[in-house]
């Protein structure tokens, strides 16, 4: 079953061009159906960092990242995908309809709407939360 924020990322993916959200931040040429520049993930001196405009993704040949225009910002600011996704919904006027995933939702409030699990652990004494977020688990120990 597909959540309203899963519809609203699919929208998101939909609307926005990875080609522009990249070329924003890297300087791209157009070689044949794709765009090349220098990956802004690791230093290089040849372009291997690859845009396909048609497939909506990026890869980069040297270091091996790869993604969509969220991917992408979140990687390159170093914040969680649902933040670049605000960010993106933001710079191109796409509402977020779904509120609870609106900007005035707290971190805290969404991670608890993410609980997968919460147990203690065998004999330590520690919480242990599993998170489920994007389709992969995140196991914290407090």
């Amino acid at each position: 079953m597909e959540t309203d924020f899963q519809k609203f990322l699919d929208e998101l993916r939909s609307r926005v061009s990875v080609a522009d959200v990249v070329g924003a931040k890297v300087k791209l040429v157009r070689k044949g159906k794709e765009y090349m520049g220098l990956c802004p993930f690791h230093n290089e001196k040849t372009p291997s960092f690859s845009v396909k405009k048609e497939d909506n993704i990026f890869k980069c040949f040297g270091c091996g990242e790869s993604g969509d225009a969220i991917t992408f910002v979140a990687k390159l600011k170093g914040i969680e995908p649902i933040e670049a996704a605000r960010e993106i919904a933001e710079k191109y006027h796409i509402e977020i309809e779904d509120k609870k995933y609106s900007k005035s939702s707290t971190i805290t409030d969404y991670l608890k709407r993410c609980i997968a699990d919460v147990s203690k652990t065998d004999g330590t004494g520690c919480l242990t939360i599993t998170l489920e977020i994007y389709n992969k688990k995140i196991l914290f120990r407090i």
